[in-house]
């Protein structure tokens, strides 16, 4: 039976990296967030629940969402934030669960960034966090959005205080540089397969 082992780490951790790195060991990837950008494709069900939610203001004139305005607007106001959480995230789950039935390998890797906001570690065989500073976090936010210092700290205080994921953790990744990282995701790689 196949272990199914969730990656998890604020935002701008480098979970992406990480993932991408298990995926080049050949390990089946799930991300939670690819498949949220698909369930908000121009023309899906979800998409036409948001824009009359929203409105057109948040919506380009190819009907594609835009999604930096809604981000803003659900991390500025915590009762949109659960109205789009309660919409997406149970679509998201039943895909993941599909995809994991779906995978024959000794393991899966679930990319969910809000694990420990959602309680899921409780589904899982196993937890594995990406961990940097706070400040790291900010500046990487800041590069690859291009956003503020002001907006990236306050999508940090809507996630899971970095103590908290690291004290659910089964496994910790530091990634505060990159230096040793292949080697960490090498040998936990190791330590699944021989699960």
């Amino acid at each position: 039976m196949k272990s199914i082992i969730g990656i998890t780490g604020g935002m701008g951790s480098g979970k992406t990296i990480v993932s991408n790195m298990f995926f080049n060991l050949g390990v089946p990837i799930i991300d939670s967030d690819l498949i949220s950008k698909n369930l908000i494709l121009p023309g899906s069900s979800s998409i036409k629940v948001i824009k009359k939610r929203f409105g057109k203001s948040f919506f380009n004139n190819l009907g594609f969402l835009k999604t930096k305005k809604l981000r803003k607007k659900i991390f500025e106001e915590k009762k949109e934030r659960n109205w789009i959480n309660n919409l997406l995230h149970p679509l998201i789950y039943k895909k993941m669960k599909d995809l994991i039935c779906s995978v024959s390998s000794s393991y899966v890797l679930l990319v969910i960034p809000l694990l420990i906001e959602n309680k899921l570690e409780k589904f899982l065989d196993w937890v594995i966090t990406v961990d940097c500073t706070e400040d790291e976090q900010i500046k990487r936010i800041k590069m690859r959005d291009k956003i503020k210092e002001e907006e990236a700290r306050i999508i940090l205080l809507s996630q899971s205080s970095r103590d908290e994921r690291l004290k659910k953790s089964n496994d910790i990744i530091k990634n505060h540089d990159n230096s040793n990282l292949e080697t960490e995701v090498f040998n936990l790689h190791k330590k699944y397969i021989g699960k």
